[in-house]
């Protein structure tokens, strides 16, 4: 008949996160002659009610934990409630600051995980388990079919001997408490930061929102200024259209004054052509009448009527004269009011305010002069 073997049973505690649980649990399962029951989490609050609820025996931890405690905060909260339970911290890779920091915590191994294998599982459990006077949880080993059929038969293993944890002390209790508290408040400031977080978005969000309204209302408003811009421009050409309308009228109302004038020059002249004649005829009529007494009388008569009628002649010179003169000068008064007018035109009522525009053309129509087509808009 064989020897017996004994099969080892434990409780083990894995405080980490994602592949690493799943890789050490599978180790911890495939171990031959172990019969391993694998509590796992990544929270120091539920590795506390974990170790109060389980007993587990041995836990492995993880250094980095990165959720809302570090590994040295679940070795402390194990510590205090069961201070013989042997704990294995795990990180990538240790320093020394690292190292002499666990210890001094109270971590019993450290190793790094690219070093976590069967073979090394398996030296922690037989150095930190098995090795310990409080292990209680070693049973013999079930018999095989074989072993059965030639005889050979097996003791039921004694129940589990519950091991006795002596209750904390009112210090660790305290050290206990205060871990939780920092726990509680640092999470309760992890959710005021993200209330506060949560403020700033909205208020970014609504001034986001305020600031595309604005470049829209202005996107808006440089399209109205380009509309009225297009239209300003209409109205310019149609008031250049008719400077230019207007310039024509004035050179052609300079051209008929111009014939009005001719035209008073050619009845003076033709006025004094008849007085020229006059004088004329006068001295040959006196250069051909003989002194007889016979004719002395109508002579007195013909030179009377000679001088009455050259005394109306150059009279009526005069009085064209005079009409000629005064036409000359109303032709220039009416030239140099033309040209002024044309230069007032030009740049008067363009871009003025209705009002301005009104005042504008009363003053004009003071002064006689006709009014610009721009100053009757």
């Amino acid at each position: 008949m064989a020897g017996t073997k004994k099969i080892h049973r434990a409780t083990v505690l894995i405080v980490d996160h994602g592949v690493d649980v799943e890789l050490l649990t599978g180790i911890l399962h495939n171990l031959d002659g172990w019969q391993i029951m694998v509590k796992a989490t990544d929270s120091s609050i539920d590795a506390k009610k974990i170790v109060e609820d389980f007993q587990p025996t041995i836990a492995f931890v993880d250094y980095v934990l990165g959720r809302d405690s570090s590994g040295n905060v679940v070795l402390g909260v194990i510590k205090v409630v069961d201070k013989s339970m042997p704990v294995v911290m795990m990180a990538s890779q240790f320093d020394a600051r690292v190292e002499a920091k666990v210890k001094a915590a109270g971590a019993d191994a450290l190793v790094a995980k690219s070093d976590l294998g069967e073979e090394k599982v398996r030296g922690l459990l037989k150095k930190l388990v098995l090795a310990s006077d409080s292990y209680t949880g070693e049973l013999p080993k079930l018999p095989t079919r074989e072993e059965i059929e030639v005889g050979e038969s097996s003791q039921p293993a004694p129940p589990p001997q519950p091991r006795h944890t002596p209750p904390p002390t009112r210090s660790e209790m305290r050290t206990l408490s205060d871990t939780v508290t920092s726990i509680d408040t640092g999470v309760r400031k992890l959710g005021e930061g993200q209330a506060v977080l949560t403020e700033r978005m909205t208020s970014l969000t609504g001034r986001m929102a305020a600031v595309d309204t604005e470049l829209k209302e202005q996107n808006e408003r440089q399209h109205e200024d380009i509309r009225q811009g297009t239209a300003t421009k209409g109205r310019v050409k149609t008031a250049e259209d008719d400077i230019v309308e207007l310039d024509k009228k004035i050179e052609e109302g300079k051209k008929g004054r111009w014939k009005v004038a001719l035209a008073m020059i050619g009845v003076m002249v033709a006025a004094l052509s008849a007085g020229g004649s006059s004088i004329w005829w006068a001295a040959k009529t006196e250069g051909s009448v003989e002194l007889n007494d016979a004719a002395d009388d109508r002579f007195r008569k013909q030179q009377a009527l000679t001088d009455e009628n050259q005394n109306k002649a150059i009279k009526g010179v005069s009085e064209s004269l005079g009409r000629v003169s005064k036409s000359l000068d109303g032709l220039k008064r009416t030239i140099i009011d033309s040209n002024g007018h044309a230069e007032e035109y030009n740049a008067l009522c363009e871009g003025l305010s209705r009002r301005e525009r009104e005042s504008e053309r009363r003053r004009l129509e003071l002064r006689g002069k006709r009014i610009p087509t721009s100053c009757l808009r």
